[in-house]
């Protein structure tokens, strides 16, 4: 009935994903998990009780494949819960941190979520929930591919996720709330940029990882 979210390509799935899906059955078990893996050139471990999608791609050119990376999500948002099931998308490179409720996570998943950027700038991609209906994640989709591959560019997700607000007027989760950035009380945890980099986070990082 619940369900989340997660796409990469095969090395982000072996460095971080895995170890998201790890984390969300350690404190959720009852939440459905959902992976959709990018042109997987090679074997790899398949979590028990994780429904596996391969994508297969050709790329058109090397430009566009950090931006379909960031955008796969909402794509196979759209092509996987046609049922309007409900359904968060997340960050792969995120840790759940505790366990919460199916009321705490129905109350989120049950109409559409998207984080706010700490300094009130922009809608943030990292977890985006879609409501009881289909509506909003085929029109991502739609959006998304009114232009070439070809031409797509970095944070493009971003900039269909922000043109969308008009016409769905987001329910705002601040930082800190569901998703914190490096540190913090959040119940989902992640390293953004830099962070994933940084000895000072990457302890926090592990330092979860050990409860999992």
């Amino acid at each position: 009935m619940y369900n989340i979210l997660l796409a990469c390509d095969l090395e982000y799935y072996n460095v971080w994903a895995i170890n998201c899906a790890k984390s969300i059955q350690k404190f959720t078990p009852w939440v459905n998990i959902h992976i959709v893996i990018v042109n997987p050139e090679a074997s790899y471990e398949k979590l028990p009780e994780v429904k596996y999608y391969e994508d297969h791609i050709d790329f058109p050119n090397e430009a566009c494949k950090v931006p379909y990376y960031q955008a796969v999500r909402f794509l196979k948002c759209a092509d996987i819960f046609t049922n309007n099931e409900l359904v968060m998308s997340i960050d792969c490179d995120t840790l759940c941190t505790r366990p919460f409720t199916e009321n705490e996570f129905h109350a989120i998943v049950s109409s559409i979520h998207v984080q706010r950027h700490q300094k009130n700038i922009r809608w943030m991609a990292g977890l985006v929930t879609y409501g009881s209906d289909s509506k909003f994640r085929n029109e991502f989709k739609e959006k998304l591919l009114s232009i070439p591959l070809e031409n797509w560019q970095y944070g493009w997700d971003q900039d269909i996720l922000n043109m969308l607000d008009d016409q769905y007027h987001y329910n705002r989760l601040n930082v800190g709330e569901w998703m914190s950035f490096g540190r913090g009380g959040g119940i989902f945890l992640t390293l953004k940029g830099d962070q994933k980099i940084a000895e000072g986070y990457l302890e926090i990082y592990k330092g979860i990882l050990k409860n999992v």
